[in-house]
């Protein structure tokens, strides 16, 4: 296809047209990026949304023209020619921006540049491309609209819930016993108070303009900043998940009063840590907080109302917790340094700086090592532990990247460090189940009939 098309062979292509098909609309409503073709052969890669049309990132010297734009999924590829008008700088539009970062999160690096604008295709052609034949579809622009039906989903923060459910699994593995509703209705609880202060940093950060379309970290909703849902909605809704979560936080205190400590805990680190001007987080305290939070509070908390009963072995354990989650934290803090002391905040990585910060980020992940070997060394059934160390080749390839500048990886080392806690947790939880069910199988015992059986009935080994 060219953009030089005759007045006949646009009507062809009208009259053959039919409705789009399913295998368009899943490219147009599943994809991430599209290439987009210049009249003068330029072409380049872009995320893209749907808002009857395709809002697209330029670079800025592009110009507003009719261009070509293609799509690739597995075994096809959607084909188009478009208007493109530009809109303006990514900061300047919240609604557009918006789509954007909703539907392709990693996009934010890319709109956080100043030589882009985001521009808008107005599709006038389209076509299926798929084993060497192209098949025209009708343009349907009231199918081009973005879903953002997920984002009072988005407005919770998921992602950061893995820490939280696998540091109470982790707990209730190593307890005396395990009472299932119980740990169920816990991570139900604690699954609502994280959501509750998720929400809770994300009204303060928005409020005290900490939060910036062109500075706000992957690991935030950017609901609000990108006004996905309004402020008084947001209030409303956090309300509400709050409220839900201290009515059950109440009956889980009413059977077990012993957790009120670390339940109290819990709620002091979480309602006072971004507080503008006098939070936690603002005086240099979010670090402390989040370990306190997540070690002695979830981690224990749950512990002990499974009855179990925190000694050395078992505060080893916490500690690591903590100090996973909080490398989470610091590694945010640090890529966030200058724009949160420009805000006024302070945190542990802006007073250790450039220099000290990754040295701390190295404590925080390789501390738990030993601190699961002292564990195990205090109390041999939990040996399981142990498995945690097969994550030290991840542990050692954030070592290289947390001191290369120049490293690529760096700019989401947030990430990839969430995803190296996790998977420190998921070995951990995962070894410890699976000696928690071979102790219930109780392979002693089954060996011991067996050998019992076979010296009663000797013709049975043959």
């Amino acid at each position: 296809m060219t953009l030089k098309h005759d007045e006949a062979a646009k009507v062809f292509l009208h009259l053959i047209a039919i409705p789009m098909d399913k295998e368009a609309l899943k490219l147009l409503r599943k994809g991430k990026t599209l290439t987009l073709q210049t009249d003068t052969q330029q072409s380049f890669e872009s995320p893209f949304a749907l808002e009857r049309g395709l809002v697209v990132i330029v670079p800025s010297h592009t110009k507003e023209e009719r261009l070509r734009f293609s799509i690739k999924g597995k075994d096809e590829t959607l084909v188009g020619i478009g208007k493109l008008s530009l809109l303006g700088k990514p900061r300047d539009l919240s609604k557009e921006r918006g789509l954007l970062i909703y539907r392709n999160p990693s996009s934010l690096p890319l709109i956080k540049q100043d030589e882009v604008k985001v521009g808008k295709v107005v599709i006038e052609e389209l076509s299926m491309e798929k084993n060497g034949k192209l098949k025209p579809e009708e343009v349907q622009e009231d199918l081009l609209v973005e879903n953002t039906s997920l984002k009072y989903v988005r407005a919770l923060k998921p992602w950061t819930f893995q820490q939280t459910l696998t540091s109470a699994v982790i707990a209730a593995l190593i307890s005396p016993n395990i009472d299932v509703p119980l740990l169920l209705l816990i991570m139900v609880t604690l699954l609502l108070a994280h959501s509750a202060f998720n929400m809770m940093n994300d009204y303060f950060d928005s409020l005290s303009s900490l939060d910036k379309p062109e500075s706000m970290g992957s690991m935030g909703s950017r609901v609000l900043v990108d006004k996905l849902i309004d402020a008084r909605t947001h209030k409303i809704y956090m309300a509400g998940v709050s409220l839900t979560g201290l009515l059950l936080a109440a009956y889980i205190l009413s059977i077990r009063p012993y957790v009120v400590p670390y339940f109290a805990l819990g709620l002091l680190c979480g309602g006072l840590y971004s507080v503008p001007r006098y939070g936690l987080r603002w005086v240099g305290l979010g670090d402390l907080a989040i370990f306190l939070a997540w070690g002695p509070g979830i981690f224990l908390g749950t512990y002990v109302s499974m009855g179990g009963r925190p000694d050395l072995a078992v505060d080893s354990v916490a500690v690591s917790m903590g100090l996973l989650v909080t490398a989470i934290a610091h590694i945010n803090n640090w890529r966030d340094m200058r724009d949160e002391l420009d805000a006024g905040v302070r945190s542990v990585a802006s007073l250790l700086g450039d220099t000290l910060s990754p040295y701390y980020y190295l404590i925080l992940i390789y501390s738990p090592y030993p601190l699961f070997g002292l564990a195990v060394a205090l109390n041999h059934s939990l040996f399981p532990l142990l498995g945690s160390y097969l994550t030290i080749p991840w542990a050692i390839r954030l070592t290289k990247v947390v001191f290369r500048q120049d490293d690529p990886r760096r700019n989401r080392l947030d990430l990839e460090t969430a995803k190296f806690t996790a998977l420190h947790m998921y070995f951990t939880a995962a070894l410890l189940l699976l000696f928690k069910i071979a102790a219930m199988l109780e392979p002693s015992v089954l060996l011991q009939t067996s050998l019992c059986h076979a010296f009663e009935n000797p013709e049975s080994i043959l």
